[in-house]
């Protein structure tokens, strides 16, 4: 069974998931998703309890934008990297090795390494992909996706 937790930011409507086998009677997910509609400090204190040595590898962030509005959508993105990036600096020192471990390996494979199980293998060739402006300058440790709804 396979086990995800999920933060989604910029969204106020309520989710649950769980993923079911074809016969509906084996759950081969279970899916925690935990909703914020705003990147105001006051939720700081709900989300950091989320993020421990054991849950950290298992949580994805997605930040949703919406289309009726594409003009506040740096604004968006800046506010919930500083909000993030806020709880972030305020782990503690086995949870902020653990963040640095899965950027390592978000990085290997954003630079074309190839990926076997949490540890890149080495080989003959190696595809240097150049990094983009502002790519792994300042990194969470935290997988992120961007996503537009509306």
């Amino acid at each position: 069974m396979y086990w995800m937790r999920i933060m989604m930011v910029g969204l106020a409507a309520p989710i649950a998931l769980l993923v079911q086998g074809l016969r509906h009677r084996d759950i081969l997910a279970r899916l925690s998703i935990y909703l914020l509609s705003e990147s105001s400090p006051t939720f700081a204190a709900l989300v950091k309890p989320l993020l421990t040595p054991k849950t950290i590898p298992e949580t994805i962030v997605i930040i949703v934008l919406d289309w009726a509005e594409p003009w506040a959508w740096a604004r968006q993105l800046r506010d919930w990297v500083r909000f993030l990036k806020g709880i972030v600096l305020t782990l503690d020192d086995e949870c902020k090795i653990i963040a640095e471990e899965i950027m390592k390996e978000w990085q290997q494979r954003r630079r074309g390494a190839p990926y076997e199980g949490g540890s890149a293998a080495t080989s003959d060739t190696t595809i240097n992909i150049p990094l983009g402006q502002g790519e792994w300058d300042e990194p969470l440790g935290l997988p992120i996706c961007v996503a537009c709804h509306g």
